[in-house]
């Protein structure tokens, strides 16, 4: 298993700024983040990414690495209207690697674009929490995208191109 370098619950409300602490460098689209008190499922906040003409995203800086683990809960209140990564790293601007929101089945996939997703993914629906945890491995060629949904796991997507180094790139991950 791997080692959390940063764990946050949203226990403390705050959401930080460009250039503040990486442990609290929640970023939704172009603004600050936005904690919500009515809508959780643990504890006494949740952090809410309101989607703006479609879309929306929520990242969060972390430490440079060639693999990347997460664990988030997510619940949407509507379904995206588009494709979309819902969980990702985003490593120095590249195409989103994580698990996607598939709009022509309502399920979530391991994918590296619209275009390229796993054999299988999982059905969600609106009003439902869903237990997402990512690795994105992208120690050699080809990386490797490996997610489960609620513990199910969903079909393994890759990406043909060189390993990547940690010393030069930023990385985030994002929540969509």
């Amino acid at each position: 298993m791997a080692t959390p370098v940063v764990c946050c619950g949203f226990e403390c409300g705050q959401a930080g700024s460009a250039g503040a602490s990486a442990n609290h460098l929640w970023l939704c689209g172009t603004s600050v983040a936005v904690f919500d008190t009515a809508t959780v499922r643990n504890g006494a906040r949740s952090l809410k990414c309101a989607a703006t003409l479609g879309t929306s995203y929520c990242h969060f800086w972390t430490t440079d690495a060639a693999v990347l683990v997460a664990r988030v809960a997510v619940r949407f209140a509507v379904l995206p209207t588009l494709s979309t990564p819902i969980a990702y790293a985003d490593y120095a601007g590249t195409a989103a690697d994580g698990i996607w929101f598939n709009v022509d089945d309502s399920k979530l996939y391991c994918g590296t674009d619209v275009a390229t997703f796993g054999a299988t993914g999982v059905s969600v629906t609106t009003g439902v929490w869903y237990v997402l945890d990512l690795k994105v491995n992208r120690s050699a060629n080809p990386w490797t995208i490996d997610a489960r949904v609620d513990s199910t796991a969903l079909g393994q997507a890759t990406r043909a191109v060189a390993a990547g180094t940690s010393n030069n790139r930023s990385e985030s991950l994002g929540l969509g």
